[in-house]
């Protein structure tokens, strides 16, 4: 909606784009991080002829068969449509927490309870070291926080208000990420005790049970959690900015399908194997799209007086005529569902949104 107002209809398209290619890398990389879990836990199952198969390109073709595999299986399910979607996120996100509540409860097991791990002595403290890495690590959270808020309108179009919408964020978004990270941290910590070391990869942490029932649990928790997180951030998004770009040509399915070709021409694999390309790539992006987030918030919040016509799909407080001025803040927009947003197939070629100086 802003960049429209900003760019137009056509040059909003523009700054769409840039975060769906961006998207598309990650979708290839998170794609073969869950490759990569299924061809290890499988490995563990099947035994060495599985994981010392022959090497196609400098990998085994069981790790090339798991990458496919699990690429295929969000393809499946990006094809199923948003509706599909969102009944797999129903079922799949309470299943995942149980698994990771399992997972921690056996390692405390393991540990002795919370004691042992409470008593271990801060690796940091308050010193020097502390305020080196509080920094980076303070933009790293900000960042992901920000690729949240981008892809939130993806989903909360379709709620039935504005209200809805608060309620969902602010229940979802904030308590599940305390509780995934308070969880994340029990567990990690426990494993200092438990093998010597701290291990953060679920997947690796799996295949230290002996149970192949642990084991098979653990394999399809995993690619549950990464299908979940994975086709949500990566997938969805890509495919409304597709589709909006080439609504001739594209649809929201068709454009999800173009999403994991992408994905897959980028070669993650090359990406995860030179770490710094991967970073340098990903610092590239965000000085590319960051000009134009600048764009949207001076002005919104600049001293230009702007004024942002709305349509059906929007509702405007203190504003008789249906306008409002830029940065008073009475525009509260409330996405409907229904075809007043720019749905797959459906974006409107006339303007849904218009900027016109005011004297």
């Amino acid at each position: 909606m802003f960049a429209r107002a900003f760019y137009g209809i056509r040059g909003a398209n523009l700054p769409a784009l840039l975060r769906a290619f961006i998207a598309c890398g990650w979708f290839g990389i998170q794609t073969w991080i869950g490759g990569q879990a299924i061809y290890t836990i499988v490995g563990e199952l099947a035994g060495s002829g599985w994981s010392n198969a022959a090497t196609i390109s400098g990998q085994p073709w069981t790790l090339w068969l798991s990458f496919l595999f699990f690429w295929a299986l969000q393809m499946w399910l990006i094809w199923r449509g948003i509706e599909g979607l969102r009944r797999f996120e129903n079922w799949a996100a309470p299943l995942v927490t149980v698994a990771f509540l399992a997972l921690m409860i056996a390692i405390l097991v393991k540990a002795g309870g919370l004691g042992p791990i409470l008593d271990q002595p801060s690796k940091l403290g308050w010193d020097a070291d502390f305020w080196k890495i509080f920094a980076p690590a303070l933009m790293g959270m900000i960042a992901f926080w920000a690729t949240l808020s981008l892809n939130m309108p993806d989903f909360t179009r379709f709620g039935k208000g504005q209200r809805q919408q608060i309620l969902g964020q602010i229940i979802g978004l904030p308590t599940t990420m305390s509780f995934i990270a308070l969880v994340s941290i029990i567990t990690t910590s426990g494993t200092v005790l438990v093998y010597g070391s701290a291990i953060w990869d679920p997947v690796e942490l799996t295949t230290k049970f002996e149970s192949p029932v642990v084991v098979t649990i653990g394999l399809v928790m995993a690619i549950l959690a990464t299908m979940s997180c994975n086709v949500a951030a990566n997938v969805v998004s890509p495919s409304y900015d597709f589709a909006n770009a080439l609504p001739r040509f594209l649809n929201f399915r068709t454009a999800g399908l173009l999403t994991g070709i992408i994905g897959i021409v980028i070669q993650p694999w090359r990406l995860i194997a030179a770490r710094r390309s991967t970073s340098s790539s990903g610092s590239r992006s965000t000085a590319a799209c960051s000009p134009r987030w600048r764009v949207y918030s001076s002005r919104g919040t600049g001293s230009s007086t702007r004024r942002i016509s709305s349509w059906p799909g929007c509702t405007c407080r203190g504003a008789a005529t249906g306008t409002t001025r830029a940065g008073t803040g009475e525009l509260w927009w409330r996405p409907l569902s229904g075809p007043y947003w720019p749905l797959a197939g459906r974006t409107r070629r006339r303007g849904l949104a218009r900027s016109r100086r005011t004297g």
